[in-house]
C-alpha cells in the first residue's frame, strides 16, 4: 500500500509540474506576426516573409535581370531591374515578375493581392515589397 501511495504522489507531482510549462520552456513558440498588409517589408533573395495575416507568403525567386545604372555614374536612362516573387496564396504559388522602372510594371496581381516593387537594393539582394488587397 505504502508503494502505492508514493507512486501516486510521483504521478501527481509530475503532471503538476508539466501542466506549469510555459510554451517559451518547450520550445513551441509560435513565430512572431509577420509585416501587415498594406505595409513595407524587405525579403532578401532566395528567402520569404509570411504576412500577419497567415496565408499570405512572398518569396523574392531571383534578380532576373538589372540594366539600373550603377552608383556614382551618370547615365542616359536610369535603367531597370526585373525580380521574380513568388505569391503563395493558399491555393497554390503563382510566379510574378515585377519590375523598378515605372515604365513596366512594378506591381501585379494574384489571387486577390496585389504585390508591389517598391525598392530593390544596388547589387539586388533586398526587395523591399507591398502586399495588399487587390481593390486598393
Amino acid at each position: 500500500m505504502r508503494k502505492l501511495v508514493l507512486a501516486a504522489v510521483t504521478l501527481f507531482a509530475m503532471v503538476g509540474c508539466a501542466e506549469r510549462t510555459s510554451p517559451a520552456q518547450s520550445g513551441s513558440t509560435p513565430p512572431p506576426p509577420g509585416p501587415a498588409l498594406g505595409a513595407d517589408f524587405t525579403v532578401a533573395k532566395e528567402k520569404s516573409v509570411r504576412l500577419s495575416t497567415g496565408d499570405v507568403e512572398v518569396a523574392y525567386n531571383a534578380l532576373v535581370e538589372d540594366s539600373r545604372c550603377a552608383p556614382g555614374t551618370t547615365c542616359v536612362w536610369e535603367g531597370d531591374a526585373t525580380v521574380r516573387i513568388t505569391l503563395n496564396v493558399g491555393g497554390g504559388p503563382e510566379a510574378l515578375q515585377l519590375h523598378t522602372n515605372p515604365q513596366f510594371a512594378t506591381t501585379a496581381n494574384s489571387g486577390g493581392y496585389k504585390v508591389e516593387l517598391v525598392n530593390l537594393d544596388q547589387p539586388g539582394d533586398i526587395a523591399t515589397l507591398r502586399v495588399s488587397a487587390a481593390g486598393e
